[in-house]
């Protein structure tokens, strides 16, 4: 019974003209491909660093910030802050939040075409051990780069989806 519908949920898909978001073909939006003609702007201090190799193995860059297309320039904010308040004031949590700010930009013109905000919030418990608390918050900090990563990574294909399929309509008007 849960084959049938199964089947019958994807018959009813392909009838609706759904295509995966990275699809290619020669009717594809062709994503993966508008992708990699994306350079990741250098960015500092480590959980940057973190967020930029993310992204660069993600995207797969064709090529250096000089040559690309495409330039991804982002301004990264963290914080961290204690709560779960024990009876002696000492935090027993603590929360690392990152914002990214993006803007993917045409580089040889240094014109923004898209731009947008990810975020992402992990918890750890904070324990006696230092290097255990330590080992936690870079931890958090590696969990939010991979998931701002993704979102940005989302976003962006999105786009790219969104220009190709404007392009097709106004090539077939």
């Amino acid at each position: 019974m849960m084959r049938m519908l199964c089947v019958l949920a994807l018959l009813g898909l392909a009838g609706c003209g759904f295509e995966p978001l990275y699809a290619t073909g020669p009717s594809a939006a062709n994503v993966p491909d508008a992708l990699k003609q994306i350079a990741v702007m250098p960015l500092k201090d480590r959980s940057g660093q973190l967020l930029q190799t993310a992204l660069q193995r993600r995207l797969q860059a064709g090529g250096s910030v000089s040559t690309a297309p495409y330039n991804l320039d982002i301004a990264l904010r963290q914080s961290v802050q204690g709560f779960g308040i024990r009876g002696d004031a000492a935090p027993t949590r603590q929360r690392v939040r990152m914002v990214a700010d993006y803007r993917l930009l045409i580089a040889e013109e240094d014109k923004e075409v898209f731009s947008g905000t990810a975020f992402a919030d992990t918890t750890f418990d904070i324990v006696n051990s230092e290097y255990a608390t330590f080992i936690a918050e870079e931890t958090a900090t590696e969990r939010n780069t991979q998931i701002i990563a993704e979102r940005i990574l989302s976003r962006l294909a999105l786009y790219f989806r969104a220009v190709a399929e404007a392009e097709k309509k106004r090539g077939t008007r």
